[in-house]
């Protein structure tokens, strides 16, 4: 839990990115279970394959929040019959 409380703490990491997205919606605390069960996988994974660990930053974990959102409702359109096509923008 300590861990958790300090990885949340720290600037432009993806553990205190993903820990703002859940304490917004579910609170503090359980944010933190959550950050230190990330942990936990993170460590069980360095070192089950022996490859070193990724800081993947901040706004990745919003990037993959929008991205799961967008297969959300695309599945939900589908199930209601629509079909869809994404279009990317161009800049």
């Amino acid at each position: 839990m300590e861990a958790a409380w300090v990885a949340s703490r720290t600037k432009d990491t993806f553990l205190a990115g993903k820990y703002y997205n859940i304490a917004r919606r579910r609170g503090s605390k359980r944010a933190a279970v959550a950050i230190g069960h990330q942990i936990l996988d993170d460590v069980y994974y360095v070192r089950s394959t022996g490859e070193p660990y990724k800081e993947l930053g901040a706004e990745a974990a919003q990037n993959r929040k929008s991205e799961v959102r967008e297969r959300f409702i695309i599945r939900e359109l589908e199930s209601h019959g629509y079909s869809v096509q994404k279009i990317e923008k161009s800049a």
